[in-house]
């Protein structure tokens, strides 16, 4: 008998929890809903990640030009410096606008793959640079590709939608580039990156 006034009472109170208006108190008292921070923390890392790794496109684009043997692993630096360096700036400009800064220097993850590279010259370098163009620019890809998607900034969504054309020439050229000095275009998963740098 207990049971069956308890029942009735049980639903309706679930049956106002999910009334349209139901989550709008706390939206008007000022508190955002829990999906808003975790989107917040989303745009924080993607403007994060992107504008480090944008920093360390361009570094690693002028030690192409330095230290690459060949010709079109120059050129393909040089693309990289003239591109990322325009794209380095708007994403600048959409993270202000999204009330974020990126990052003045790259993250260490990216400082680890530069310093790598800088201590070889040569056909080496063109391999290893070429590896490494074809894995960040697939990682940037997939980086931008879900910020387009789910960002909640309206700045950073129009940038990453904006700028994945041009990380798929990218990715192509890469490739291509890869494929002339024999480098290895196996992309590498962050676990498996960090399972090599530890040995």
């Amino acid at each position: 008998m207990i049971i069956s006034k308890l029942v009735p009472a049980a639903v309706t109170g679930l049956l106002l929890s999910l009334a349209p208006g139901a989550g709008s108190s706390a939206a008007a008292q000022g508190q955002a809903p829990p999906i808003s921070d975790s989107t917040l923390v989303s745009d924080s890392t993607f403007v994060q990640q992107a504008g480090s790794g944008g920093l360390a496109e361009v570094q690693l684009g002028k030690l192409a030009q330095r230290k690459g043997a060949s010709e079109e692993v120059k050129q393909f630096g040089q693309r990289m410096v003239t591109d990322h360096t325009k794209s380095n700036q708007e994403l600048a400009t959409a993270a202000q606008n999204a009330g974020l800064n990126v990052p003045s220097a790259p993250l260490p993850k990216h400082q680890k793959k530069m310093d790598k590279l800088s201590g070889k010259s040569g056909a080496e370098f063109d391999k290893a640079y070429m590896s490494a163009m074809v894995n960040d620019h697939t990682k940037q890809l997939e980086l931008f590709r879900q910020e387009a998607q789910s960002g909640q900034a309206e700045s950073l969504r129009e940038l990453a939608s904006q700028t994945v054309p041009v990380l798929e020439q990218h990715l192509t050229l890469a490739k291509q580039v890869a494929g002339q000095v024999g480098a290895d275009t196996t992309v590498t998963t962050t676990a498996q990156a960090e399972q090599t740098s530890s040995r």
